[in-house]
């Protein structure tokens, strides 16, 4: 049954497809304020990868850092350094995580960093959900910056963009000059400022230049690389230029 949508919105999140699926409108995921429901388009749609999924819950954990152990950090560090590891290297990677001092995440109990401790270790699971994602933000409700839904819709605009409107790359634009595009979407992929783990909007601009010069004339990604952010590694546009999903 369709639900009534509010005011400004062309349909309701809750309206149901033909398979009873949940669906939503451009409108909506552009204007949406609210990232659970973005998180279960993404989970319905299957339009997320499990590499993104764990980058946005690293940069959602990179925003209450000061209220994270140095095993907590640690963990992000892991899970943002193997991001594109096999399944067999992520095994190798909880298995360490899991055999710190302390105690696993577990066993953290419910102070602050215990809660942000069971957050940051669920992203070196070697597959992260949108559950995951949930289950992380519930272990953070306490932490106040946890709370900024619009910040963390920002961040999911970063890391998805728009899934109705994707864009295509001209082969030709990543050849242009010996590759220089690819090479400036691999320095703003490595080289971010920590430990808010942002990418740096110089770079980015830079980048958008360059992608411009090579005959780039598409507004959306163009517009994105040259805004004010924030990005975060899985930037939309970074990760399309390097071919990254």
């Amino acid at each position: 049954m369709d639900t009534p949508a509010e005011a400004g919105y062309a349909a309701s999140w809750t309206t149901e497809g033909t398979s009873g699926e949940n669906t939503v409108t451009e409108a909506e995921w552009l204007e949406c304020t609210e990232p659970e429901k973005m998180l279960e388009f993404l989970r319905d749609s299957g339009s997320a990868s499990d590499r993104k999924l764990r980058l946005f819950g690293c940069a959602c954990c990179r925003r209450v850092w000061h209220h994270m152990d140095k095993y907590s950090r640690m963990a992000i560090g892991l899970a943002e350094k193997y991001t594109d590891a096999t399944a067999a290297r992520w095994k190798r990677v909880w298995y360490k995580v899991t055999t710190w001092p302390g105690g696993g995440w577990w066993e953290a109990g419910g102070h602050r960093h215990g809660r942000s401790r069971m957050a940051a270790f669920l992203m070196v699971n070697r597959s992260v959900g949108v559950e995951d994602l949930m289950e992380a933000k519930f272990a953070l409700s306490g932490l106040e910056e946890a709370l900024q839904g619009v910040a963390q819709c920002h961040l999911l605009h970063d890391l998805f963009g728009n899934p109705f409107g994707l864009v295509a790359l001209d082969p030709a634009w990543l050849s242009w000059h010996g590759g220089t595009v690819v090479k400036l979407a691999h320095a703003a992929y490595e080289e971010r400022h920590l430990p808010a783990g942002t990418l740096d909007n110089g770079r980015l601009a830079v980048l958008g230049d360059a992608l411009e010069e090579a005959g780039c004339t598409d507004s959306d990604i163009l517009g994105h690389l040259r805004g004010p952010g924030p990005h975060v590694r899985g930037c939309w546009a970074v990760d399309l230029i390097l071919g990254k999903e």
